[in-house]
């Protein structure tokens, strides 16, 4: 029978902890207002059928920074990704937007982060926005390629961040 001594336990209690504690401390973002993920329906990815994002937002006052977070498989047959961006806005006011996202490089290199077959990229598409309303926000997002049904994409996010002071 294998016996342990007490303070090497503690050692190891006390490390875990430790490590525990220093993981969640970095994962805290001060400047993060909202962020969430989708995958997107399919494979494939039909036209007809987009992601929807709901957020609610409290503060009109601080510039805000806009991402697009977005997952893609090797396999995406494309260099780049368009994409239709409505937004509606607490007043039912609603806007349109066409955005490309460039996923590699000329020579075929992917520009996104990522070991193995996902690739991950965040993109800016609003910097020091103000909200003009206090409430409840939709986006949705529509594949606008010239192919109706679309392979490789794997999620479509947003992320919404106080502008830092620099």
């Amino acid at each position: 029978m294998i016996t342990m001594r007490k303070p090497f336990i503690n050692k190891i209690i006390f490390t875990f902890c430790l490590g525990f504690f220093l993981m969640i401390m970095a994962s805290c973002d001060p400047n993060l207002v909202y962020e969430k993920n989708v995958p997107v329906p399919g494979p494939p990815w039909i036209a007809s059928d987009p992601v929807t994002i709901d957020f609610e937002i409290h503060d009109t006052l601080t510039p805000m920074n806009l991402f697009i977070n977005l997952r893609h498989n090797t396999s995406y047959e494309k260099s780049n990704l368009f994409l239709f961006v409505d937004t509606w806005y607490p007043n039912d006011h609603h806007t349109r937007d066409t955005l490309e996202f460039v996923l590699a490089h000329p020579d075929g290199e992917w520009i996104g982060d990522g070991f193995g077959k996902i690739k991950a990229l965040q993109v800016a598409i609003a910097r020091g926005v103000k909200f003009p309303l206090s409430g409840h926000y939709k986006m949705q997002f529509e594949q606008a390629m010239r192919n109706e049904a679309l392979n490789g994409i794997e999620d479509i996010g947003l992320r919404i961040e106080k502008m830092q002071n620099n």
